[in-house]
């Protein structure tokens, strides 16, 4: 009805399993065909900026680079850690995998962090060999994908006109859940057509980034904001 081409709406979420259903959602609407819906750009943050790194910097970002797992970074920090004297037992590696991803997505790097105490220290040393040996080997991580479209965009401004052209109306559900670093790619991005939905009292994912603190202010950053409040909850039972 509104004549928007499926191939300008870009439509976001926090899994592939819910961007999967949304699409599934659209296909029972009045009048789409399955050609509209698979020309929609629907995804993950993740794999939707993944695709465009891939696309302009193929060489850099092959598939079989990705450090997938946990446990892969965690013996990278451990060997960095054994150089420091941290001993593998005692040290507590998850958490400073978590502070670095936190960091990361809050697009800190190591030359921007001032260390508050002896465990943001380990962490900062941690943080700055992990890069290093990265880059010495070739490799990246799910992190890396959205700071690295970050830096695409800031370093290649006529590629971040092209994807403004093209991705004319965003949508972003579960928007409590956005990180520093993905809010910043949306900035860039949007020209004037963005729709958000989300709950300023549902966030989960602090613990990477995400900041209640992105919704309330959005209407600060994204003037002549409508904002729609759903009251009313049709999916619980009242108990």
């Amino acid at each position: 009805a509104c004549n928007m081409a499926p191939g300008n709406i870009m439509l976001v979420t926090f899994t592939a399993k819910a961007a999967k259903e949304m699409k599934e959602r659209i296909m029972h609407y009045p009048g789409i065909r399955p050609a509209d819906v698979n020309a929609l750009i629907a995804g993950t943050f993740h794999s939707i900026f993944y695709k465009i790194l891939l696309f302009h910097e193929r060489e850099n970002w092959q598939h079989t680079a990705l450090i997938k797992y946990d446990w892969e970074k965690e013996n990278m920090l451990k060997t960095a850690g054994r150089e420091r004297g941290l001993d593998d037992k005692e040290f507590a590696y998850d958490a400073a995998l978590q502070q670095i991803g936190l960091w990361k997505n809050s697009l800190l790097f190591p030359s921007d962090i001032r260390a508050t105490d002896t465990f943001e220290e380990d962490c900062l040393y941690l943080y700055k060999k992990y890069e290093e040996m990265k880059q010495r080997n070739g490799k990246f991580d799910f992190d890396d994908m959205l700071v690295g479209c970050y830096r695409l965009f800031s370093e290649q401004p006529e590629i971040l006109e092209k994807y403004k052209e093209r991705f004319r109306y965003i949508l972003i559900d579960e928007f409590q859940d956005i990180n520093k670093v993905q809010y910043q790619l949306i900035k860039m991005l949007t020209t004037k057509n963005i729709c958000v939905v989300g709950d300023d009292d549902q966030s989960i994912y602090a613990f990477r980034g995400s900041d209640p603190s992105f919704i309330l202010n959005f209407e600060y950053d994204f003037p002549d904001t409508w904002t729609i409040k759903l009251s009313q909850n049709y999916r619980s039972s009242h108990q």
